[in-house]
């Protein structure tokens, strides 16, 4: 894995990464899925149905292969529950710790940013950055709290 040596854009480590670890996570996740399958034997179609099933039936080979990536819908729906009532208490908090918490956690372009990723962004110092992302997550925290106990009473 590269790491950025000082001097260079924390931003062009994030680039490498992308360019060099996720086709190789691709390429140990299709090795994977295919383990399933006979090594050895004529080429098979994914679109046809394993032997032993019937040969109408609707299963295929690519129906049996495991994807560690798909979720099942009530994981789904957690998740969007859990990221609305995050967004809602963020939305309680001031403009500054809202919009550097939204970058630092990756609510803006889906990419989860180091802290000092997010001070350079924001043209602070990591302390400063420190301090800033430990109030906004007290303050979250509160709001949080507040906001339940006014639900359950």
């Amino acid at each position: 894995m590269y790491v950025a040596t000082s001097g260079e854009n924390p931003f062009f480590c994030k680039r490498i990464q992308i360019l060099f670890v996720v086709p190789y996570a691709m390429l140990d996740y299709i090795r994977k899925c295919t383990s399933d399958i006979p090594e050895s034997g004529p080429i098979i179609s994914l679109d046809t149905a394993p032997p032993g099933l019937d040969p109408t039936s609707e299963f295929t080979y690519a129906d049996i292969l495991i994807n560690e990536y798909a979720a099942s819908p009530e994981q789904l729906y957690i998740k969007k529950e859990t990221i609305l009532e995050v967004r809602e208490v963020l939305w309680m908090i001031s403009d500054r710790e809202r919009e550097y918490l939204f970058f630092r956690y990756g609510f803006i372009d889906d990419i989860e940013h180091d802290r000092t990723e997010t001070a350079f962004h924001f043209h602070l110092s990591v302390s400063r950055a420190k301090t800033l992302e430990k109030a906004g997550l007290r303050h979250c925290r509160d709001v949080f709290f507040i906001q339940r106990n006014k639900v359950s009473a």
